[in-house]
């Protein structure tokens, strides 16, 4: 993974946080902004980078706030943008990039908040269900 690999992953997280305000518009994206941010410090990516996904978000959270309860919400990127559904290996490719950053990633705090993020995936992308078991493992 490289500076650019890192950048493209940071966008990846946020275009998953906003999926998930798409779907649940009160859902806390914060382990979101914490690794994008941790993204940015282990890799030292321009602050513009940082920045850049970060705000996706806010406009997002902010377009969401605007319209209010009922309202109907202005939505920073159309839907076919967004990994609503993301497959099994694209999710396996974020838990990677975010392995490797943790292998840059000083401290536990930082280690922690990308695993977490990791772990997150998994578990809203549905990873296990894009993996198919043998005949064995499927009788155990």
């Amino acid at each position: 993974m490289n500076t650019d690999a890192a950048m493209e992953l940071q966008m990846r997280l946020a275009k998953e946080a906003l999926a998930m305000l798409v779907i649940h518009p009160t859902f806390d994206v914060q382990l979101y902004r914490e690794s994008i941010m941790e993204i940015g410090e282990a890799w030292e990516l321009p602050a513009d980078a940082t920045l850049e996904a970060l705000a996706l978000i806010e406009h997002e959270r902010l377009a969401i706030q605007k319209a209010g309860e009922g309202g109907v919400v202005q939505h920073i990127l159309p839907e076919e943008e967004l990994p609503m559904h993301a497959t099994g290996t694209e999710t396996l490719d974020n838990v990677w990039d975010l392995f490797e950053t943790s292998l840059r990633t000083e401290s536990t705090k930082g280690r922690t908040v990308l695993y977490n993020m990791a772990r997150t995936l998994e578990e809203t992308q549905n990873l296990l269900d894009w993996i198919e078991k043998t005949e064995e493992e499927k009788q155990v």
